[in-house]
């Protein structure tokens, strides 16, 4: 009975250790799924970072872009005023010089205003400074007359240029002014655009880093079923393992109440075969007989 109960115990303790073994294996094989799954988790959320900042740039840059797109807008309309005024001026230039040209052929004038006045003070001043025959003076007054008379067809013509030159001065600033818009409009709309495809390539970038960190979370997500999985496995080995426990621990109490109860019986027979030796002594020290080395040692076992 003794020799089956060891072997029963050997058996037990080998189905423990493979048991302790596989369930070292699936711990093993745990802490590696989590070590993985957890470096899944961060390098989703290290992306997750990432992606926040860049859209922050994101925003930053559309701010910026749509700022300088209003900007724009201002300018273009101010120089959608200037070239209205532009062609304001223009058309009135215009109207002006069929007025001027007009006036000079429908009076043959071939001279400006300042130019025969000029003429007019020259032969005056010849008349009065220089000697000379009547009839070259007279000549002389006819010919102020005349070009008085053209001067003063020259003065509705000079009139006309007067509103000209204004206008055409401010056609020139009107112009100068356009250009000066149409070129910071143009420096904008470049700054503009700059800024507009460095917030796409931002997006663009936003939106390859979210495909990763999908990716990343569907692998987490995998990871984590799976320890789940494998969690469940090494959970189930643990009733097994208290079972062999417990079974081991109730043949070691068996074992151990055989050996007690052995023991006792071994006490008793010995107790047993004392009190017998005892008892032969008695007898045999009362019959008068000569008592032995183990018939005395009987009698002192008994009296201690």
């Amino acid at each position: 009975m003794k020799s089956l109960d060891q072997t029963d115990k050997k058996v037990l303790s080998e189905q423990l250790h493979s048991l302790k073994k596989e369930t070292s294996e699936i711990k093993a094989q745990l802490n590696q799924i989590d070590e993985q799954k957890e470096s899944f988790y961060s390098q989703k959320e290290a992306l997750h970072q990432e992606i926040s900042k860049i859209i922050i740039s994101i925003k930053e840059n559309k701010t910026k872009r749509d700022e300088l797109t209003t900007h724009v807008k201002e300018l273009k309309l101010k120089k959608q005023q200037l070239i209205d005024s532009i062609k304001k001026k223009t058309e009135e230039m215009r109207i002006l010089k069929k007025e001027a040209d007009d006036i000079r052929k429908k009076n043959n004038i071939t001279q400006n205003y300042n130019d025969i006045k000029k003429q007019i003070k020259a032969i005056q001043y010849k008349v009065e400074t220089e000697v000379m025959p009547f009839d070259k003076e007279k000549q002389l007054m006819k010919e102020v007359h005349a070009l008085e008379k053209e001067l003063s067809q020259s003065k509705e013509l000079t009139d006309v240029y007067n509103k000209l030159n204004p206008i055409g001065k401010e056609l020139t600033e009107f112009r100068k002014e356009a250009d000066s818009i149409h070129q910071k409009i143009q420096q904008i709309a470049q700054e503009s655009q700059k800024k507009h495809e460095e917030m796409m390539g931002l997006v663009k970038q936003v939106d390859e880093l979210k495909k990763e960190e999908e990716d990343l979370f569907m692998k987490y997500n995998v990871a984590k079923m799976h320890f789940g999985e494998v969690n469940a496995k090494l959970k189930e080995k643990f009733p097994e393992m208290n079972k062999l426990y417990g079974q081991l621990d109730m043949q070691n109490e068996e074992i151990k109440k055989k050996r007690q109860e052995s023991k006792k019986e071994r006490e008793e027979q010995i107790e047993r075969t004392l009190e017998e030796k005892k008892k032969e002594a008695e007898m045999k020290f009362k019959s008068g007989k000569k008592l032995t080395t183990q018939d005395i040692l009987a009698l002192q076992s008994g009296n201690d």
